[in-house]
C-alpha cells in the first residue's frame, strides 16, 4: 500500500474514532479499521515476490518423479 495514503487514512480514522457526534456504531467501525490498518504483519505472513516468480530450483522432471514415488508409498501404506 502506498505510504502516502496509508497515512492519510489513518489520520482520517482516527478523526473519525475521535468525533462525539458520530454513531457508536460508526465510531467502532472506524476504529477496527485504524487497528486492522496499523496492525503490522509478522515477517513469516511476508510474501517474497522474488522467490515466487524464480524458476524453480529443482527440475519439473525430478519433482514430478519424486511427487508419483510418495502417491504410490501413500497409496500401498494407505
Amino acid at each position: 500500500m502506498d505510504q502516502c495514503l496509508k497515512n492519510l487514512t489513518i489520520g482520517f480514522l482516527d478523526d473519525i474514532a475521535c468525533n462525539p457526534n458520530l454513531l457508536a456504531a460508526e465510531v467502532k467501525a472506524a476504529s477496527q479499521l485504524l487497528r486492522l490498518i496499523t496492525k503490522e504483519e509478522p515477517e513469516s505472513s511476508k510474501v517474497v515476490l522474488d522467490l515466487l516468480l524464480a524458476p524453480p530450483m529443482v527440475s519439473t522432471q525430478t519433482l514430478n518423479s519424486n511427487m508419483w514415488r510418495l502417491i504410490v508409498q501413500s497409496w500401498l501404506v494407505g
